[in-house]
């Protein structure tokens, strides 16, 4: 069972960003990659998903990212799929958690 890291109070434009940031293209992703960082706008269409923020791939580069919410809280798993542990650290500097 995965263990579960609360980003609640994050701001989440800046999260999906650090996200895209840290992500590589890999695959197929490699004929859509964009070497330019994601607008704020492609940043808030993702945060404002019905679907919640959930990023597969991203303008080829693997996010391989969701957050779930649980009783109006918000959370990442403790682990990130194809992202080492450097990765993930680099990425809570963004949230309001203490790491």
């Amino acid at each position: 069972m995965k263990h579960m890291i609360e980003i609640t109070g994050t701001d989440m434009v800046k999260f999906v960003k650090k996200v895209y940031d840290l992500s590589s293209p890999l695959g197929l992703g490699l004929l859509h990659f964009r070497d330019e960082p994601l607008s704020d706008e492609d940043a808030e269409e993702i945060v404002n998903s019905p679907c919640g923020v959930t990023m597969d791939y991203v303008h080829g580069r693997a996010c391989k990212m969701r957050v779930t919410e649980k009783d109006g809280k918000l959370y990442i798993p403790d682990t990130w799929f194809d992202h080492s542990d450097t990765d993930l650290e680099q990425l809570l500097e963004v949230c309001t958690v203490a790491v």
